[in-house]
């Protein structure tokens, strides 16, 4: 590859840049009840690509007894799903965790801990990795942007709640999407793509030189 090519290359890549983008679910709350599962969908009409991070955050999310649910997130469209818990606690048999939600979750790759590392008691709001059962090592992370990156945020994006046993109930207040999309608009690009930018113009430099 020429110094040219490598020059306009490094450019176009430092003009794209990650666009946040962030919708709730509307029409709450939703009841999760015993031994069933609600689905709530969020509809998205932008056809940008998935090229960064994303997170889920429950608002207002309240059960008693964690570990008789899990959670997924799928994008119907693509038939893409990931778990962002799966009865935290719980090892190949028996009850899971027997500490209550009460507040706003969310679930990011950046986050230190999954749920399972805090049972008893009411499980403090905040962020955690999505995680899945492991079988009896239990609670294995999972990279969730890895899971979407590179699809169309347009379509039909689901949460579903699954409550597998009998006894506790709770509810779900609504839940948000936050999505970095393909952004190749004029501005200032983020830290990666200028130092890559910053490589295009010593390319430049170098060809004038070289001239």
């Amino acid at each position: 590859m020429s110094i040219k090519t490598l020059a306009v290359t490094f450019l176009a890549l430092g003009l794209t840049q990650a666009a946040p983008f962030t919708q709730s679910s509307v029409g709450g709350p939703t009841a999760i009840p015993d031994n069933s599962s609600v689905n709530i969908d969020i509809v998205v009409s932008d056809t940008r690509t998935i090229v960064g991070g994303f997170s889920v955050s429950l608002n207002t999310f309240s059960h008693t007894w964690m570990g008789d649910l899990n959670a997924t997130i799928t994008h119907v469209d693509s038939a893409t799903t990931t778990f962002l818990f799966n009865r935290p606690g719980r090892t190949t048999t028996g009850f899971g965790c027997s500490g209550n939600f009460s507040g706003d979750y969310s679930f990011i790759d950046s986050a230190t801990n999954t749920l399972g590392v805090s049972c008893p008691g009411v499980i403090p709001a905040g962020s955690y990795r999505a995680s899945q059962d492991n079988g009896a090592t239990d609670e294995e992370a999972i990279l969730i942007a890895n899971v979407f990156n590179g699809i169309s945020a347009a379509g039909t994006w689901r949460l579903s709640l699954q409550d597998s046993a009998a006894g506790d109930v709770g509810t779900l207040g609504s839940w948000t999407l936050n999505l970095e999309l393909e952004d190749a608009q004029n501005g200032i690009p983020e830290p990666a793509t200028f130092a890559v930018s910053a490589l295009g113009l010593i390319a430049i430099a170098a060809l004038r030189r070289k001239r």
